[in-house]
């Protein structure tokens, strides 16, 4: 049996367990099934969405197919809010404001992220909820980045400037529940400050800003993955505005 249907159905059977609801998901597993058959990346249609009864986002590089991700844990509380994913192995991922600030059990996967409280993202989300001027936040930011190679342990730590830009206000948006939002768009340019060890100067990430939080989350993860999109597919309650 194909490795990733087994961690999606490792998943989907924790999804069972705590909704008590196996019909709805029978229909994931034969969904999920189809896909890894292929393979393809995971979709699940509007119907399937609603019936979620867990917050959830899809995953995908540049390198690897689409998988659904939940939400096991919440931390930081509201002044610096982070998530943990889990894809139902031992894959975790913790984002703040969708950006991947560390993660478990992945190669080649962000392991840690300095000065992750000073990150522009949580003022301008702050500012997008209380609708008041994004122009108030900082617009640089200077952290380090550490990740460990494909099938290593060794870990290495660059470090970064970012530059963040508001590319386009009210850009139409469609939610993977069929929800059709207007979303601030806004591009970071992060500069690699040590560039001989990583050879790339600099990069570009875009997140997706809509009701106060992000939706979408495009950015880059390693020399090996490339790029990584998490994207909202059922907002945490949590993170709703009031």
């Amino acid at each position: 049996m194909n490795p990733s249907f087994v961690r999606l159905l490792a998943l989907l059977v924790f999804i069972s367990l705590a909704s008590g609801c196996s019909t709805r998901v029978s229909n994931f597993i034969e969904l999920a099934a189809e896909a890894f058959d292929k393979p393809t990346d995971v979709v699940f249609d509007q119907q399937q969405i609603e019936n979620l009864r867990y917050a959830a986002v899809y995953l995908k590089t540049e390198s690897t197919p689409q998988v659904v991700a939940v939400l096991t844990r919440i931390s930081g509380g509201e002044l610096i809010p982070q998530r943990n994913w889990s894809t139902g192995g031992r894959e975790v991922i913790t984002t703040q404001h969708g950006r991947i600030v560390s993660a478990a059990g992945i190669d080649s996967f962000p392991r840690y992220l300095s000065n992750t409280h000073r990150d522009p993202l949580l003022c301008l989300v702050d500012q997008h909820r209380a609708q008041q001027a994004l122009q108030e936040c900082d617009t640089s930011w200077l952290w380090q980045f550490e990740f460990a190679g494909h099938g290593t342990h060794e870990a290495r730590r660059i470090a970064m400037r970012s530059d963040f830009f508001i590319e386009s206000y009210n850009q139409s948006y469609i939610h993977p529940d069929g929800t059709p939002l207007e979303a601030t768009v806004i591009r970071e340019v992060v500069t690699v400050e040590n560039a001989d060890e990583l050879d790339i100067e600099s990069y570009e990430n875009s997140y997706w800003l809509s009701n106060g939080r992000i939706v979408k989350a495009h950015q880059w993860v390693s020399p090996e993955l490339g790029y990584a999109t998490v994207t909202e597919m059922k907002p945490f309650s949590g993170d709703l505005l009031p």
